[in-house]
């Protein structure tokens, strides 16, 4: 067994295969997320009666900053260090710097371009007086909450009933004079749904499907809770 240290990391996932999931976020995904968060902005900045303010300003700038980062993501040009007074931006930087300065975004592992990038659009809105609270993901994350409501109960029933019957497996368990196979197969049954109910929620992350509708939501849910007892996640 080969021990990895941060001097021989493990083989990165990489986005440079053509046909893979890194790439394809890299190119269609992402940016579709960068493009909503932009019209987003726009959305906010046409409520403004004062188009001189500065909040307008420093909105169109936002705009303006976000649609370079598009670019550059989808034209795979170098990354650029982070710009802010955060207090992790030292430290960011600094472990940038040795491995991915002047490294383009398909070179780059998964795991890092999609941290920097978010942490960079994070940035942008900090950088600014009047967007710095601002939360850019807080209508589709309402829109996505209310969708997910039903499906969010049934669950919630499913895993009380789970908890019970492990509860009274294990009672059965501990006053039985043997551990009898029905023990095992109820506990093994009870552990299985609660471990799929607690990954359910990352078959409908909206930052992997940004395109998705509500009605598309509410029936991807629908189908993940009817198979939920045949370990469909």
């Amino acid at each position: 067994m080969t021990d990895f240290e941060y001097t021989n990391p493990p083989y990165p996932y990489s986005t440079t295969k053509s046909e893979s999931f890194t790439r394809d976020s890299l190119l269609v995904r992402v940016p579709k997320i960068i493009t909503d968060t932009i019209n987003t902005v726009y959305k906010r900045l046409e409520t403004f009666s004062d188009q001189n303010s500065q909040e307008v300003e420093e909105g169109k700038l936002i705009i303006s900053q976000l649609s370079q980062l598009k670019h550059e993501m989808t034209t795979n040009k170098p990354f650029k260090p982070l710009q802010d007074s955060f207090p992790d931006v030292d430290d960011f930087n600094s472990y940038m710097k040795p491995y991915f300065e002047s490294t383009k975004w398909v070179d780059c592992p998964f795991l890092y371009w999609e941290t920097y990038l978010y942490r960079r659009i994070y940035s942008m809105f900090y950088n600014t007086k009047t967007w710095s609270k601002f939360d850019y993901f807080q209508k589709s994350k309402q829109n996505a909450f209310f969708s997910s409501v039903p499906a969010m109960v049934e669950l919630a029933s499913r895993i009380s009933v789970a908890e019970s019957e492990c509860k009274e497996a294990i009672k059965s368990s501990l006053s039985s004079s043997t551990n009898t196979k029905e023990h095992e197969t109820m506990l093994s049954v009870g552990f299985f749904e609660a471990l799929q109910i607690s990954l359910w929620g990352n078959q409908t992350d909206l930052s992997m499907f940004p395109d998705l509708a509500s009605a598309d939501l509410q029936k991807m849910q629908a189908n993940l809770v009817a198979g939920d007892t045949k370990h469909n996640v």
